[in-house]
């Protein structure tokens, strides 16, 4: 909605808020109230036969005109052009009620007072401004002036000082009321119209922060003899969590999962920083060794944390992959679960090192290599902490969940098994309140190229990331 200044005022001006809506309905029922007082008045004195039948038909005219023009103003999207109408159509009704009624009632300044209280409630609850209501009152008099010199061949000053004043003052101070009202509520408007641009601007750089996020995941990885697949359902607001297979120049591959602490923001930036600089950490010094390529890069992250004056950490597994589905790994993360196409069980192998940004340094021995070796038809299922602590009604997904689904699905390949667990989370428990991050290797054969299928194992599919 549009908010008039008080120097620019229009004819096209909207009713601003809700309040004002609100405001213009008390004051109809002012109206209404008075009118309906005034035709019990006419009403009386016509059985009462002090009064004709006429007094009753123009208090009966004045009412329709009068509530009517109020009703309109509260509902027109245009209330200052409703409320010129009315001070155009009062030239006119005012001065005929006051001449055409008589008996107990007449002469009817009362009617001077309605209209002009009518239109300095509504100019001012549209203009926040009192000199226009203030111009009104004016008006009115005049008006109230003109009708009683006309009424009267010998005119009561008193009476009409009396009368006068009052419409005088109770016109200015509802002028001065309303248009203090009518000011306050503009600025609530102005106020509550910039908190709303203000979220809808924090709505529009979460949501880019939301997509880059989704773009930084690896879009066809891929690794010799294995099917490689990941999945992120990120949460309502930006979140942490990172996986990644990188494919360094020199034939080295590293996959990467992470989860940073916290929502929001900052930790979607933190997850960014600490992915640019493991990419800068591993292209500066292609031949470092993992555990020192782990330290760089808490140092990185740890610096970066510090100049944006925050304290947060990062569960974060890096696993370097080696001619012959074998694999090392250092850091700290959830325990990764290999599936055993052989026994069919699931092996959990721990990351016992350091978060990241936790510490300045890390020594050696804080970072604990693990090294292990997938055969044809295992699976390694990567995934963050947004799974195993997906609260139900009652408890949460937990880890022997998980590991029970794997056991009963892994044999039918990695889309399944990422399906079927995204599916019993759903049916778990709706409400997503931490991202959702899965990423599986399902290793085909030892040596790339070589298909399973002759030997009853599963097809090789393409490449593909959701």
């Amino acid at each position: 909605m549009t908010v008039p200044t008080e120097a620019q005022p229009s004819e096209n001006i909207p009713r601003l808020t809700e309040g004002h809506a609100e405001a213009n309905q008390a004051a109809d029922l002012f109206f209404g109230g008075f009118c309906m007082l005034m035709i019990a008045c006419g009403i009386v004195s016509w059985l009462d036969h002090t009064g004709g039948f006429s007094v009753l038909l123009v208090l009966a005219a004045y009412a329709a005109v009068n509530v009517g023009i109020s009703r309109w103003s509260i509902v027109s999207t245009r209330p200052y052009a409703v409320e010129i109408s009315r001070t155009v159509i009062a030239a006119v009704v005012a001065p005929g009620a006051y001449l055409l009624i008589d008996g107990p009632l007449a002469p009817w300044w009362p009617g001077f007072l309605m209209m002009c209280l009518g239109a300095t409630i509504m100019f001012g609850l549209i203009t926040g401004d009192p000199k226009r209501g203030r111009a009104l009152v004016v008006y009115y008099l005049a008006l109230y002036l003109v009708a009683f010199l006309i009424r009267n061949d010998n005119p009561d000053w008193y009476r009409f000082a009396v009368n006068a004043g009052v419409i005088a003052m109770v016109g200015l101070l509802f002028t001065q009321i309303m248009a203090l009202l009518g000011g306050t509520l503009r600025k609530v408007h102005d106020r509550s119209m910039e908190l709303q641009e203000a979220r809808d601007a924090l709505f529009a750089e979460v949501a880019v922060a939301h997509e880059i996020q989704t773009l930084l995941l690896p879009r066809a990885p891929e690794l010799p003899g294995s099917i490689v697949r990941g999945k992120m359902v990120p949460a309502t607001e930006v979140g942490g969590d990172y996986y990644d297979l990188i494919d360094m120049h020199g034939g080295r591959k590293f996959i990467a999962i992470g989860d940073v602490s916290g929502h929001g923001v900052t930790s979607g930036l933190t997850m960014m920083m600490a992915r640019s600089s493991l990419l800068g950490v591993l292209e500066s010094d292609p031949d470092i060794e993992l555990t020192e390529a782990y330290r760089a890069l808490n140092r990185a992250l740890r610096d970066n944390l510090e100049r944006m004056g925050v304290q947060m950490y990062m569960t974060f597994g890096l696993l370097e992959v080696h001619p012959g589905a074998r694999f090392v790994g250092v850091g700290r993360h959830l325990p990764m679960m290999v599936y055993r196409r052989e026994t069919e069980e699931v092996e959990e192998i721990d990351l016992d090192g350091m978060w990241l940004g936790v510490i300045d340094d890390l020594t050696p021995a804080m970072l604990k290599e693990v090294s292990f070796s997938l055969a044809a038809g295992d699976l390694l299922v990567l995934y963050t902490d947004g799974i195993i602590e997906h609260f139900g009604d009652e408890d949460m997904f937990g880890f022997d969940r998980l590991k029970g689904i794997i056991r009963k699905h892994a044999q039918h390949g990695a889309d399944h098994l990422i399906d079927q667990i995204m599916s019993d989370l759903e049916v778990f428990a709706t409400d997503v309140e931490d991202d959702v991050t899965l990423f599986v290797i399902d290793q085909q054969s030892i040596e790339a190229g070589i298909d399973l299928s002759s030997q009853g194992g599963r097809q090789a599919a393409p490449m593909l990331v959701n």
